[in-house]
């Protein structure tokens, strides 16, 4: 039976850091640097309902394209301006297969996992390496499957579902 992202969850733990989109970017590298991890879920708090509010995701790379094509300091720009908002996101019933069909279709390397509007965990490619790609195989064809997925490069099942 494949595995799910649920069993991945379990398994590797489904602790997720998130920021305030009014924090800002220079707020954003010290807790990637802390925490040694790529990307932030950027949330809103809902004091009515005590609940966390989707907003989008902030990485690494969104830090970068902002460093490139704008002259202000990272103190001075808000989450919120650099943040990524039309998010792919995943059920925790997704098999890896699915979750990394979905990752690979639109070239992302954070899959945030939501049950009704709510973030329950977090995955990157890296953590499907020792699963899907790590069953029965040496180190280094897990690496080589890791980097082909990482580029772009891995063949799409023609008998896989559209998600």
């Amino acid at each position: 039976m494949p595995m799910t992202l649920k069993e991945i969850l379990a398994a590797k733990g489904s602790h997720v850091y998130t920021i305030h989109p009014d924090a800002t970017l220079q707020d954003v590298v010290e807790e990637l640097v802390q925490h040694n991890i790529g990307a932030l879920m950027v949330c809103r708090r809902d004091p009515g309902e005590g609940r966390e509010e989707i907003l989008g995701i902030i990485t690494e790379r969104d830090i970068l394209r902002r460093c490139a094509f704008s002259e202000h300091p990272l103190r001075s720009v808000r989450v919120e301006e650099a943040m990524s908002r039309n998010l792919i996101v995943a059920h925790p019933d997704y098999t890896v297969e699915q979750a990394m069909q979905l990752m690979t279709n639109n070239r992302i390397r954070h899959l945030p996992v939501v049950v009704d509007g709510r973030l329950v965990g977090i995955k990157k490619v890296l953590d499907f390496r020792q699963t899907s790609f790590g069953q029965g195989l040496d180190s280094r064809s897990r690496t080589e499957g890791a980097t082909r997925f990482v580029e772009g490069n891995m063949p799409i099942r023609p008998d896989a579902q559209d998600l």
